[in-house]
């Protein structure tokens, strides 16, 4: 599919972006990759929901999730050469 016919290259991005899932339970735990906005880019979107959070593990829970989100966006990054 092509957004324009005339345009000799995939145009069609769709603007809300392709979600790719971690896990088959739910989906809750994905990665999307859509276009900017604002800029010719793409934006890197990760969503993890950590299991067992509470009040004592709060910040430890916070911060391990937030590198992974970043290793995972970092990861991908290099394999597409971005």
């Amino acid at each position: 599919w092509k957004q324009y016919e005339e345009l000799p290259y995939y145009n069609g991005f769709p603007d809300e972006g392709i979600r790719f899932f971690f896990d088959e339970a739910g989906g809750l735990n994905h990665l999307t990759v859509r276009p900017s906005g604002t800029s010719q880019c793409l934006r890197f979107h990760v969503q993890l929901k950590a299991a067992d959070v509470n009040s004592a593990n709060l910040c430890h829970k916070k911060e391990q999730y937030h590198n992974l989100a970043r290793q995972i966006v970092a990861d991908v990054r290099q394999k597409v050469g971005a």
